[in-house]
């Protein structure tokens, strides 16, 4: 309930249904009525220690991202963004057949899901 499919559709562009929650609800997909887009959203209660661990430990080329979160990491290669902020984990990946450059749409799509949850008590 932290991203509706009318958010995704005015971010993308493209009319979004959520396809299915998978992950005993940790993952949630949605793709566009036209096929052309699909969002993959990840998110787990973490703390910062954990995530941390797992950025190094991922051993893959990730561009520093500033303002959204406590920290974030763009993945280029697979269009998504790794943000760790009031004790979540958060993973946007994107990918549309007509619009190659994604990093701007997973960022407003980070943002939106960021301003709908709470902190998480660690």
């Amino acid at each position: 309930d932290c991203i509706t499919d009318q958010q995704l559709s005015t971010v993308l562009g493209h009319s979004m249904q959520l396809l299915g929650v998978y992950e005993d609800g940790v993952q949630a997909i949605w793709q566009s009525d036209d096929g052309a887009c699909q969002v993959t959203i990840h998110m787990m209660n973490q703390t910062r220690e954990v995530f941390d661990t797992q950025i190094t430990d991922a051993e893959v080329a990730m561009t520093m991202q500033e303002g959204v979160g406590e920290i974030a990491y763009w993945y280029e290669s697979r269009t998504q963004l790794l943000v760790y902020a009031n004790g979540y984990a958060l993973d946007v990946a994107v990918v549309c057949s007509d619009t190659p450059l994604t990093e701007p749409y997973v960022r407003q799509i980070a943002e939106l899901m960021l301003a709908a949850i709470q902190p998480v008590s660690e």
